[in-house]
Parts: C-alpha cells; sequence; structure tokens
C-alpha cells in the first residue's frame, strides 16, 4: 500500500466551498483566540505588577503597538475582530444599566453632569477632527 505524495485536486466546487468556508472559519476562531490571548496576558501582567490600571487598556495598547510593529492587521485578527465589531452595541448594555445604580447623584448634580458630557463630547469631536485633517491632509 502506498500513500500518495499529493493531495488529489479537488474539483467538485461544492467541496472546494466548503473547504473554503472551513478555512474563514478557523482563521476567525483563531483571531478570537489572538485577541483572548493578548487580554489574558495583559490581566496576568496587570495583576503580577499589582497596577491598578484595567487590563483590557492594556490589552489595546498591546495589540496597537504589535501591529505598529508588523505594520498589516493579519487576516486572522480581521476576520475575527469583524463580527464582534459588528455588534459591538451589546457590549454597552452592562454601562447603561449600571446608570440605573446612579440615578441619585444625576438628580442631585444635573447641572454638572450635563456640562460634563456637553464638554467631553465637543472635545473629542474637536480633537479627532483637527487629527484628521492632520492625518489625511496630503491623501486629497
Amino acid at each position: 500500500m502506498t500513500i500518495p505524495s499529493k493531495i488529489p485536486n479537488i474539483s467538485s466546487p461544492f467541496i472546494r466551498k466548503v473547504l473554503s468556508k472551513i478555512l474563514v472559519l478557523a482563521q476567525g476562531v483563531l483571531g478570537i483566540a489572538m485577541l483572548v490571548g493578548i487580554f489574558l496576558f495583559s490581566q496576568f501582567v496587570i495583576y503580577q505588577l499589582e497596577l491598578s490600571f484595567p487590563p483590557a487598556l492594556m490589552g489595546i495598547g498591546i495589540l496597537l503597538v504589535g501591529l505598529i510593529l508588523i505594520r498589516r492587521v493579519p487576516k486572522p485578527l480581521i476576520l475575527g475582530a469583524t463580527p464582534i465589531l459588528q455588534h459591538m452595541v451589546v457590549f454597552f448594555i452592562p454601562a447603561i444599566v449600571g446608570i440605573v445604580s446612579y440615578v441619585d447623584l444625576m438628580i442631585a448634580f444635573p447641572v454638572a453632569l450635563v456640562l460634563s458630557i456637553v464638554v467631553s463630547t465637543i472635545a473629542s469631536l474637536f480633537i479627532t477632527s483637527w487629527l484628521s485633517a492632520k492625518l489625511l491632509k496630503g491623501q486629497q
């Protein structure tokens, strides 16, 4: 009995389509595993160094530095992050529900709350537009 040296050519379009879907799914799972791994690493570092810093924020920093170093976004990371980013609104539900526990503070300090929301929104819009104008200046 001999072992074939080559993988036989798959001529069926259905099988090729199924295999490509499986490959995309595997790459997406690998991308999610990469994101979870970065988060777990950052959480480990935060707890070992006893820092009072959110592990998710450190993970974002690690991811940013890694992407800058390799100068591209790997395909598995794109495939893993796309479904998460498409449903990002779901991640805001706990924060919105958590606001209900601070109703007393909202009633006690309505002017401070509204002023802080308005000022922070205007500041972030200004900084974003200014930075976009500077970065996209030569692309027109």
